[in-house]
């Protein structure tokens, strides 16, 4: 037995273990030790006040004076808490989320994703006579700048001559 496993017969409801070797392994953590040992002691005589104690019946009037307690609860209340308090309750926050969710998926299915191929045949890009002489500009550039990576074997020794 550990000393986990007999502090927890000390805790349990259920007392000292009843099979022999493992009262005697508890018994010997509590000669070991002092603290499991005033534990035990002080759980004891405290299941034996609780074994002890009987429950008092309830008065015919108990209903009523506990209802006059929560009324006067609710009376110290504010009257703005009282209105919003009831909207957080679990309810109210469960439909919340589910109009959330319902709301989104609403959204989502309005809007389908549309396939990058689809959305190009349905945009035409439309190009002004005065932007024309811009595009071609662009065009020459990068026929400029694919010709200059054909000459790739020059580049290091350029770079050797200016070191």
């Amino acid at each position: 037995m550990t000393r986990d496993e007999a502090l927890e017969a000390i805790l349990s409801s259920k007392g000292v273990p009843t099979d022999s070797t493992e009262k005697r392994a508890f018994e010997d953590w509590l000669e070991r030790d002092a603290e499991l040992c005033q534990m035990h002691e002080q759980q004891s005589a405290l299941f034996e006040v609780l074994d002890d104690w009987t429950t008092p019946e309830p008065t015919a009037a108990f209903d009523e004076h506990m209802e006059a307690l929560v009324e006067a609860e609710r009376a110290k209340v504010s009257g703005w808490r009282r209105f919003i308090e009831p909207l957080f309750a679990p309810r109210w926050a469960a439909a919340a989320a589910l109009a959330t969710v319902l709301a989104i998926a609403a959204l989502v299915s309005q809007n389908p994703v549309r396939d990058a191929s689809d959305q190009a045949t349905k945009t035409a890009v439309v190009i002004a006579p005065a932007d024309s002489d811009y595009v071609d500009e662009w065009d020459r550039a990068l026929e400029d700048l694919e010709m200059l990576t054909e000459f790739d074997a020059l580049t290091p020794a350029i770079i050797e001559d200016k070191s």
